[in-house]
């Protein structure tokens, strides 16, 4: 379990749509009393500060505000300004031009929601594998750090050559000497394990003495709860490869 990647894009994505329109709507509105370049930066200011009222308001409801969430609302308010001034042009050629820009303005917007559905259909295409890092789609669902949690992209390393299989093998480099509660967590492993036995971990401990770690597998249910989630340690031998399998029926 943990935090939804589609249901959070789209959320991301929404902002950008729903300033989109705002810009769409107020700019025109504005430049029928004002100026356009007057219109245009009364728009921006306008979005901008509803962006950061609506986050304000979020945190004061016990949601997380995000700085993120103000910077898409402007993106998305640019794209609809864009957008009217290109409605209104003259000339066919400038208004396609705006047009254009503000349509690739747009899909910029909306790329994270569309690699975010290109992750899952990649996820459930390539069970059992549930993590390589030498396919990014499938570092999406994947966290690494300690009290914050970095996007598993930032992480990816060369592995060793004394054990690396192939050249130029990735893997994920996880620090065990940072914070209070360092390492790796997956979200969302695809839903349907039937005909598996076994989870393997490919594990590479370079040190020169032996490492233990801890794997924790929650459900929907478990929460924090240690009585309802599965628990175990696992010995990596001293450098050393070694694929460890956790049957699944623990």
């Amino acid at each position: 379990p943990g935090a939804d990647l589609f249901r959070e894009e789209a959320h991301n994505a929404g902002h950008v749509v729903v300033f989109a329109i705002v810009g769409f709507l107020l700019r025109p509105l504005l430049s029928a009393r004002f100026s356009t370049a007057v219109a245009i930066a009364t728009t921006l200011l306008v979005a901008t500060i509803l962006g950061a009222l609506t986050e304000a308001a979020q945190s004061l409801l016990g949601g997380d505000p995000s700085f993120g969430d103000v910077l898409r609302d402007l993106w998305g308010t640019i794209v609809g300004v864009t957008a009217s001034l290109g409605s209104r042009s003259a000339a066919a050629r400038p208004s396609r031009a705006l047009q254009a820009l503000a349509a690739f303005g747009l899909l910029l917007g909306l790329l994270p929601l569309g690699r975010t559905m290109l992750a899952y259909h990649e996820r459930d295409a390539r069970l059992p594998v549930v993590l390589d890092a030498n396919v990014a789609a499938s570092l999406a669902f994947a966290r690494v750090g300690s009290d914050v949690r970095e996007p598993s992209v930032l992480h990816v390393a060369p592995v060793p050559a004394r054990w690396a299989s192939k050249d130029s093998e990735l893997a994920l480099r996880i620090r065990l000497d940072r914070g209070d509660w360092p390492g790796l967590s997956i979200g969302e492993p695809a839903p349907d394990w039937h005909g598996h036995r076994a989870l393997a971990l490919d594990l590479v401990n370079p040190q020169p003495r032996a490492m233990s770690i801890n794997l924790r597998v929650d459900d929907e249910q478990s929460g924090n709860d240690e009585s309802r989630r599965h628990d175990e340690d696992l010995k990596i031998a001293a450098r050393s490869r070694q694929i460890v399998e956790v049957p699944l029926d623990r």
